[in-house]
């Protein structure tokens, strides 16, 4: 009997090779681990240096800089910046600048917005970059005094003190106002009046609103709001609008483009202590044809990518006039009480009434 010899490579061991791969991987994610920690400490003395450079170079000497300031913020915005004065306050991690008498200019020199005082607080996190790119953020922004108008054109869109709130429906990315408003962490207004105009209610005119309070807050793409405003004489009482929405948690655009709105869900909530519906529905869409009545009301949106999912409404009126829906009469009731749902389903619209009560007159 013979036996045919082996070849060498027969005889080698393949636990000695496994082995010598599982170490070269190693090695691989050591080389990898060390450099990721070499560039996040690269940036963080980057930061460091930078936060260093504006605390003791640049913030002492921000007044006697404010005509700079004024045409840098007059380029990124697009429009003519005019500030009145600027104060440096607070410590070296989280100082406070006040900013007085600021001003955005129109095109043909109006004035289109005007801020009494601007505060925000600076910390070294305002420097790192976004997804957007470099903008300037800030932990705080408080603005007090504020004269704005917002507007929606004849195509629909919104303007902010006549910029451009939200781009084109096929242009998520030209938000810029927006997705810089959504990305700062709080953002307050105190005291401000605000008017609104409407180009698709021509017939409604300017609604102007005072004694505005907004706290808006944006955290991990989640967007709560909470505003309280004080209406016309003859409207009613000080309301209160609140919002809880956010995006899809594993969405691109919820990251990319934080003001992208239409990819939002969540709630919106208004509350009317005393309100005239007849005056209120000039200028906003009720969930239903409420056409007249006074008292209470309290209304609840659901929206799912930014569209209406359901609605609702809590009601305590009086001298009611209501349609339920287009092809039903008109009622006319002495008072109303209870809640009101329109659910939106892919076979139709349902209406659901719950604790309802009502008078004749």
């Amino acid at each position: 009997m013979s036996v045919s010899p082996r070849s060498p490579d027969a005889l080698a061991d393949p636990i000695p090779q496994a082995e010598s791969a599982g170490c070269t991987t190693r090695g691989v994610l050591r080389i990898l681990l060390r450099g990721l920690v070499g560039v996040a400490a690269g940036l963080g003395i980057i930061v460091l240096v930078a936060w260093l450079i504006i605390q003791w170079g640049i913030l002492p000497r921000a007044d006697a800089g404010r005509p700079w300031i004024a045409q840098w913020a007059s380029r990124s915005v697009g429009r003519e910046v005019q500030i009145g004065r600027i104060e440096v306050q607070g410590d070296l991690w989280a100082p406070r600048l006040r900013v007085e008498d600021v001003r955005l200019m129109t095109p043909e020199g109006e004035r289109a917005l005007q801020i009494g005082r601007v505060e925000l607080r600076l910390t070294p996190g305002s420097l790192l970059p976004s997804l957007q790119g470099w903008a300037p953020r800030v932990d705080r922004l408080v603005l007090q005094s504020l004269v704005l108008e917002v507007r929606r054109d004849a195509a629909g869109h919104l303007r902010l003190a006549d910029l451009p709130l939200e781009g084109a429906q096929d242009t998520p990315g030209d938000n810029a106002l927006a997705d810089w408003l959504f990305s700062q962490p709080d953002i307050r207004l105190q005291d401000a009046r605000l008017r609104w105009q409407d180009a698709l209610r021509p017939q409604a005119g300017a609604l102007e609103l005072g004694a505005v309070d907004l706290v808006l807050r944006n955290r991990l793409g989640r967007h709560t709001a909470q505003l309280q405003a004080t209406p016309p004489a003859g409207w009613g009482e000080r309301f209160t609008l609140s919002a809880d929405l956010a995006g899809p948690l594993l969405s691109v655009a919820r990251w990319a483009s934080p003001g992208d709105w239409r990819h939002w869900s969540g709630e919106i909530r208004a509350d009317w202590p005393q309100v005239d519906i007849g005056q209120l529905r000039r200028h906003v869409d009720l969930p239903f044809d409420l056409m007249e009545g006074r008292g209470r009301l309290g209304s609840r949106i659901q929206v799912k990518d930014g569209q209406l999912t359901a609605a609702g409404l809590d009601l305590q009126l009086q001298a009611v006039a209501l349609r339920l829906a287009r092809a039903l009469p008109a009622l006319t009731l002495h008072r109303i009480a209870g809640q009101l749902q329109l659910v939106q389903q892919a076979n139709g619209s349902h209406i659901q009434a719950t604790g309802l009560s009502f008078e004749l007159p």
